[in-house]
């Protein structure tokens, strides 16, 4: 044993020589080194082990001091000029780079975590301004309000569509009132969800009230030839409101006009 395999263990060489046995190491056994110096034994092959941690406390070869070094070791079977059959073992000492990876990996690590985190923060927000930007209000019993602010696109109304049935489910509604008084241009994209929506809450035995439907709402609705049936239409969310509440009471108009 070379003076380079004794500073990487911490030994002593006059506490080795002659008196240490790999074979019988608890923490050679363990960690593989006795497996391998017996497979290059018998396999007549050189044996490279991965970096192996080596924890020098449970080592009768280290008396020095305790602590945990990496070694990169290979076993070579050699033969003597008298056919006596050896196992050379060297050892390169890969603390350093070991442990420069261990803190890239523990960065890595960080940073990975920093992202799953934040990824989560930008979830719970998407959550929290879906919920703001399709709120559904319970009013009555049995009567729900999902007022609508701003640009209606495809996924908003799949948006409308998902939280007026949970929210008719969850309240057991009987009237989902639609409030498009903060919308400010009703297309075929946004006449098509509503329709959708209505259809969607009519199989569920609700009825939806579409209130809101300002002169030019209604005349681009007439244009694209929308299909109002099934809709209750109300031009302000008061008079839905009240139309609601008779309905839910039991109490129907004579006559249930399109608009008021």
């Amino acid at each position: 044993m070379n003076r380079n395999s004794l500073d990487v263990i911490g030994g002593v060489r006059d506490d080795i020589i002659g008196k240490f046995n790999i074979l019988s190491d608890p923490a050679s056994i363990s960690m593989g080194f006795v497996a391998n110096f017996e497979r290059a034994a018998a396999e007549h092959t050189n044996i490279t082990m991965p970096p192996t941690s080596y924890d020098t406390a449970g080592s009768t070869l280290a008396t020095v001091d305790e602590r945990v070094v990496w070694t990169e070791t290979t076993y070579i079977p050699i033969q003597g000029d008298d056919g006596t059959e050896y196992v050379v073992e060297f050892n390169i000492d890969v603390t350093s780079q070991q442990r420069a990876q261990r803190a890239i990996e523990q960065t890595q690590r960080a940073e990975a975590e920093n992202v799953r985190l934040q990824e989560e923060i930008i979830r719970m927000q998407a959550e929290a301004l879906r919920a703001l930007s399709t709120p559904l209000i319970p009013i009555a019993k049995g009567v729900v309000v999902m007022p609508l602010i701003g640009v209606v696109n495809g996924a908003r109304a799949q948006q409308v569509i998902e939280t007026l049935l949970e929210g008719v489910m969850a309240h057991r509604a009987a009237v989902a009132i639609l409030d498009v008084t903060g919308v400010p241009v009703v297309d075929a994209d946004v006449a098509n969800g509503l329709i959708q929506a209505a259809q969607a809450v009519a199989l569920l035995g609700a009825e939806v009230v579409l209130t809101g439907i300002r002169a030019e709402t209604a005349r681009t609705l007439v244009e694209l030839g929308t299909d109002l049936r099934g809709l209750v239409t109300r031009s302000t969310l008061q008079s839905g409101v009240e139309h609601a509440l008779r309905r839910n009471a039991g109490i129907r108009p004579a006559t249930l006009a399109r608009n008021r």
